[in-house]
C-alpha cells in the first residue's frame, strides 16, 4: 500500500477511532489485513456516504451501507435500473445500517473490483475510494435477531442476526 492509499484510507475512516487500531496491527505486506476480534456490537461501525470526492451529487448521498460488492452489478438505487459498476445497498435509516468491524471497513475501502482491478493509470481499481464516506462506531442498541423487511428490497424479508445483515432471504 502506498502512502497515499494509506493516507487516504486513514482519512476515510478517520471518525472509528479503533480502525486505528486495526491500521497498526498491520504487518509487511500491507496487503495483508490482521482481523480484530473485537467481540462486542459497541466495538461496531457504520459507514455514511457523504457523496463523491469530487462534489458531483448521487442518490447515495448521506445514505448508510447495508451491502458493498465492488466485483458484482448493482442496482441504481432511484430507478432500479442496473449499475454495472458496482454492488452498493443504501439506506437512510442508521438502524438499518450494517455494523461493521473496523477491519472490515478498512477491507471495503480497500477492495479492489476483480473485474476490472486496475484502472487505466495502473492504480488499482477500488470503487468506494471514489466516495468521501464517514464512518462512526455505532452506539445505538441493536435490533434482536429476527427477520425484518429487506431494507434493499421491501418484497423480501431478510435476517438480522443481531448485528448485521445476513445472505438469508425470504418472500413476503
Amino acid at each position: 500500500m502506498s502512502h497515499r492509499e494509506l493516507s487516504d484510507a486513514l482519512r476515510w475512516v478517520r471518525r472509528a477511532a479503533t480502525v486505528v487500531q486495526v491500521l497498526r496491527s498491520m504487518s509487511y505486506p500491507w496487503e495483508t489485513i490482521v482481523p480484530m476480534d473485537t467481540g462486542h456490537p459497541s466495538d461496531r461501525c457504520t459507514i455514511r456516504i457523504v457523496g463523491l470526492s469530487d462534489g458531483t451529487p448521487t442518490d447515495f448521498d448521506g445514505q448508510y451501507v447495508v451491502e458493498y460488492d465492488p466485483s458484482r452489478v448493482g442496482t441504481q438505487p432511484v430507478t432500479g435500473e442496473p449499475m454495472p459498476v458496482f454492488h452498493l445497498v443504501t439506506t437512510p435509516d442508521i438502524a438499518r445500517a450494517t455494523r461493521f468491524d473496523p477491519s472490515e471497513v478498512v477491507a471495503l475501502y480497500r477492495a479492489v473490483d476483480r473485474r476490472n482491478p486496475t484502472r487505466a493509470d495502473g492504480e488499482p481499481n477500488r470503487p468506494l475510494t471514489a466516495f468521501t464516506v464517514e464512518t462512526e462506531l455505532a452506539t445505538d442498541v441493536l435490533p434482536p435477531a429476527g427477520w425484518y423487511v429487506d431494507p434493499g428490497d421491501p418484497r423480501y424479508w431478510r435476517w438480522w442476526d443481531g448485528t448485521n445483515w445476513t445472505v438469508h432471504t425470504g418472500a413476503r
